[in-house]
């Protein structure tokens, strides 16, 4: 495969023309390394020169920028500056600084970079001005090389990302490693290397291996120790491992880099850590900044989920009211999250509205009825209305969809308790209600008897008087 031919753009003010001659004339000869050089000279008629600059601008692999007082202080080069820093930081070019005249640049956006000519004396204060562009052909030709390797390593890379995506993770990182052997020992690249280190850890994770996953992150973060993205990914491995404090360092570092003070993501993230940590206060500040800073367009299961768990803060702070509130947002974005309408039902409960919590539960059921902790919490709400049968039934699904649910056992055993105690009661009163009836009865009889003997010992007083009339006729 011939080797790819490196893209070198120019970026002038037209005051300097003459010295950036001078310069090309120096730096032609390197096109023998396979490289194509392209100034706003190439500019053919009819041609629109604002969008070919761009163009060629964007698809540079080095990109010399050629200050002096002029260049400083023409709007469209720092304008080109600008886009070409922008391309340095994320890896996908090379910028070269060169002074050419003398100028105040140690505050320009471009002086964290190795400028050329040696120490940075301008081309026009050196003694012998060949001299001087030697010194930058030879700065160039190290930037081509390196250029070079790195297209070297971008082909290993994509072979890696092959191999990633048919989930064949061993060979991308072979693959990987190798991108990062060719890729030359050179802090201009170490945008590159962290990428690649990126790249292994997510591969790495793949395999279960988190703990070495952490460390290229480490390795990256120290390649690139401005970018956010990569303090962002370790929190979030660090989070799913439930190392919250650790997590919460890195998303608070990656909060205080971040120069977008708009990053609601990374204030969730805060949040949801927070919030595992039992730090109410703050997880509910963090969710404001969130609320707050949240785009007009935003994904509805993210709002959902800040509302839902800024209401779980404040649900556990004691602020019932204002929890209720928060899920009513996250209801507003989806009725039929029955999670939601579980934890409003908790909170009724709290509230000692029995009635709504019941409604809410129950509705909760209605949507998720295989979920055994739904069943299970509503036999609490209808144990305490004393609905023991009902509470009964209730458990007893809860222990259908999971068996080994103790809590759903102790349930049910509390409602059978109180059934049986009611069964006791109910008996007790049965056999009073008996005790009372036998003595009625016994009563009863008692003045039946009493009528029956009163009614002979009658009859037998008639009968003695009727003898005695007999007897006396």
């Amino acid at each position: 495969m011939p080797e790819e031919s490196v893209k070198v753009f120019y970026g002038y003010s037209h005051e300097d023309k003459e010295i950036k001659r001078q310069l090309d004339r120096h730096l032609r000869p390197l096109s023998e390394l396979n490289t194509v050089h392209w100034a706003d000279c190439e500019i053919l008629p009819g041609q629109e020169w604002a969008s070919e600059i761009k163009k060629n601008l964007n698809t540079a692999d080095i990109i010399l920028l050629l200050i002096s007082s002029d260049f400083m202080n023409s709007a469209y080069c720092c304008e080109e500056m600008d886009a070409a820093l922008a391309r340095h930081d994320r890896g996908e070019a090379l910028v070269v600084p060169i002074i050419l005249r003398p100028v105040d640049w140690q505050e320009a956006p471009f002086s964290k970079l190795q400028v050329l000519p040696t120490d940075g004396v301008p081309i026009t204060r050196w003694p012998n001005t060949d001299e001087a562009y030697v010194d930058v052909r030879r700065g160039i030709r190290k930037a081509i090389d390196g250029v070079q390797g790195m297209h070297e390593a971008k082909k290993y890379r994509d072979k890696a990302n092959e191999q990633f995506l048919q989930h064949h993770y061993e060979n991308a990182i072979e693959y990987y490693s190798e991108a990062l052997r060719v890729l030359p020992q050179n802090p201009s690249f170490n945008q590159n290397r962290a990428g690649i280190q990126q790249d292994i850890a997510e591969a790495l994770l793949k395999l279960n291996k988190a703990r070495e996953a952490l460390e290229a992150y480490e390795v990256a973060i120290r390649l690139n120790p401005d970018n956010i993205q990569l303090y962002s990914r370790k929190g979030d491995i660090l989070f799913e491992q439930k190392r919250f404090s650790d997590a919460l360092v890195a998303y608070e570092i990656a909060l205080h880099k971040s120069l977008n003070l708009n990053d609601s993501a990374l204030y969730r993230k805060k949040g949801d850590t927070l919030l595992n940590l039992a730090r109410w206060l703050e997880a509910i500040d963090s969710y404001k900044n969130v609320t707050n800073r949240m785009p007009a367009i935003e994904e509805t299961t993210t709002i959902v989920q800040v509302y839902a768990n800024m209401s779980e803060a404040l649900f556990r702070i004691g602020k019932l009211e204002e929890a209720l509130g928060a899920l009513a947002v996250a209801l507003g974005k989806d009725a039929d999250h029955a999670e939601l309408w579980r934890r409003k039902g908790e909170i009724y409960c709290e509230l000692k509205h029995i009635d709504e919590a019941q409604r809410s539960y129950e509705r909760a059921i209605t949507l998720k009825p295989d979920n055994p902790y739904f069943h299970k919490e509503y036999g609490d709400i209808l144990l305490q209305l004393k609905r023991f049968s009902e509470a009964r039934e209730q458990y007893n699904e809860a222990i259908r969809l999971k068996p080994d649910f103790g809590y759903a056992y102790n349930g049910r055993s509390q409602a059978l308790n109180a059934m049986a105690k009611e069964a006791y009661e109910e008996s007790k009163r049965l056999i009073q209600l008996a005790q009372k009836d036998e003595e009625q009865f016994r009563r009863l009889k008692t003045r039946q008897d009493q009528q029956r003997y009163g009614k002979v010992e009658r009859i037998s007083s008639v009968l003695q008087r009727v003898t005695r009339k007999l007897d006396s006729s």
